[in-house]
């Protein structure tokens, strides 16, 4: 019934996710997302470095394995 009510949309540039859509709809203004979110991991590197933490620090807990791995750079 959620699919049939159009309860989920499809966001360009995100391969086969489906996302909640608005639970409420103007007629002159539809509502739809930007664009896909970033990948997990994506922005971990500026996040970090904002936070303090040197680039190096970050290579040794990646390296550690208490970060994932960087997202490959041009991956969606």
């Amino acid at each position: 019934q959620a699919i049939a009510a159009g309860a989920f949309v499809q966001v360009p540039g995100d391969h086969d996710v489906r996302h909640v859509a608005t639970p409420v709809d103007f007629s002159d203004a539809p509502a739809m997302p930007a664009g896909a979110p970033p990948r997990v991991g994506a922005d971990t590197d500026a996040l970090l470095g904002q936070l303090g933490y040197p680039l190096r620090e970050v290579a040794r807990l990646r390296a550690a394995g208490v970060l994932a791995p960087a997202p490959l750079e041009g991956q969606a």
